[in-house]
């Protein structure tokens, strides 16, 4: 299953690794995210999540967002 960049971007602010605590913490938080257009891109990428077992989430690499590698690459 292929995830998006903006997909992956929303995975990756959060430093979970483990698929089933990743589709718990988004499911918490997609009600509260105003933005029409995250959410729904957080929809879509909860919904891949349930989609895909374990060990092809641990193959799609992601990884967590970091804020300082933004500043590295200036």
């Amino acid at each position: 299953m292929q995830f998006t960049v903006e997909e992956k971007q929303i995975i990756g602010f959060y430093c979970i690794t483990d698929r089933t605590a990743l589709i718990q913490e988004l499911s918490f938080i997609i009600p509260h995210i105003e933005d029409e257009d995250m959410k729904e891109t957080a929809q879509s990428a909860l919904n891949k999540l349930e989609q895909i077992t374990d060990a092809e989430f641990d193959r799609i690499g992601l990884t967590a967002y970091n804020d300082t590698e933004d500043f590295e690459n200036e």
